[in-house]
């Protein structure tokens, strides 16, 4: 859970590649259901950021 709350700060602080460093490591723990959907659905969203060409 630390790296999910990890992921969550740097993104607010708009570290956008701390933050994806940080849910991925969340996702290769055990995290519980709906905490795990979210995650993956965020992460997603941050990865996709990058490619639209806001600074990634």
């Amino acid at each position: 859970m630390a790296d999910y709350w990890l992921g969550r700060s740097l993104a607010g602080l708009g570290d956008r590649l701390g933050a994806i460093q940080a849910y991925e490591s969340a996702l290769s723990q055990q995290l519980l259901h709906p905490t795990r959907g979210e995650v993956e659905k965020t992460l997603k969203g941050i990865k996709g950021k990058g490619r639209k060409g806001l600074g990634g």
